[in-house]
């Protein structure tokens, strides 16, 4: 064998080598993701199908977390400090078939049901994004069950300014996901933050802030692995092509929390919202875009922490 053949031999044993490496790092990441993923939740049977949910926080107002798009249980609240929260994944998500609910509505009673099987008798609906018309659903359907509507950069009306490739997303692979990301990753928090928050100034603040910063890159990975996500993420899709709710049937005390530079989903939705449900509220939060959970975090939390506590007081 001369010098040239065992130089392309010897490439190609490293290269197989090399290869099988990547597989089985590969899948052993994937499936330590999917094993945690299912530890750290629960699955119900209810009468509209199963639904996945997990609870944190003990102490505090309760709150349903209905996420966006995509998402799971896995979406931490971003305001958990001081409630009750309920995480759970929307039909289609994780281990949420998507049969338990296609439309709002029907997610909506869904909702409801894992409620009644915790027994919980009343919950402060917070919708994020692709969640909002399923909690807005839910506080019309079930008003004496909603102690209150938080309306988060939601959907209230038919999605027509999507983000370029949005709706792509579905169509790549677990593997190509897991490449992009973990070649983002390695090129550092800076790089994650700035592909995503297109203002300079909002990555600024999340870029000083340690404990966002850490957030923000658990939040970057949370739509992985999108094969698990694919069901949700579609429907979502495809009800929100044409969405209509009556948003004038919302009888609940109601708030919208915006920012003015969402370019995921417009504040043209929560302004829609605000000018039909009587006696709501619209705060509009500057230079915000729409991961301000991370930049503008404080100021939210404020608004939050004001809205429940009102209500709470008024109760008694």
């Amino acid at each position: 064998m001369n010098l040239f053949k065992k130089i392309v031999f010897w490439f190609f044993l490293i290269s197989l080598a090399l290869s099988f490496i990547f597989a089985g790092y590969y899948f052993y990441y994937k499936s330590s993701v999917i094993s945690e993923l299912e530890t750290q939740s629960k699955i119900i049977e209810t009468s509209y199908g199963k639904i996945e949910y997990r609870i944190s926080g003990k102490d505090g107002p309760t709150i349903l977390y209905v996420h966006g798009t995509p998402g799971g249980h896995d979406r931490d609240f971003p305001f958990g400090e001081g409630y009750k929260i309920i995480n759970i994944s929307r039909p289609g998500y994780l281990r949420t078939p998507l049969a338990s609910g296609k439309t709002p509505k029907d997610q909506a009673k869904l909702y409801k049901a894992l409620l009644d099987y915790l027994k919980i008798e009343s919950v402060f609906v917070f919708g994020s994004s692709g969640g909002g018309p399923s909690a807005i659903e839910f506080s019309i359907l079930y008003p004496e069950m909603t102690k209150g509507l938080i309306s988060y950069e939601a959907l209230t009306k038919t999605w027509a300014n999507r983000p370029d490739g949005a709706e792509s997303l579905s169509k790549q692979s677990d593997l190509q996901l897991w490449y992009i990301f973990k070649i983002v990753e390695l090129m550092g928090i800076e790089t994650m933050v700035s592909f995503l928050m297109p203002n300079p100034s909002n990555q600024e603040k999340v870029l000083a802030n340690e404990v966002q910063s850490n957030k923000f890159k658990d939040n970057f990975w949370s739509i992985w692995p999108m094969s698990l996500r694919k069901e949700g993420y579609e429907n979502d899709f495809k009800n929100y092509l044409n969405l209509s709710l009556s948003l004038e049937k919302i009888t609940v005390p109601t708030i919208a929390i915006h920012g003015d530079e969402d370019v995921n989903v417009n504040i043209s939705h929560s302004k829609e919202l605000s000018s039909k449900v009587k006696n709501s509220k619209i705060y509009t939060i500057k230079g915000a875009d729409h991961f301000m959970h991370f930049s503008h975090n404080k100021e939210i939390k404020e608004i939050l922490d004001s809205f429940i506590k009102d209500i709470v007081k008024s109760s008694y």
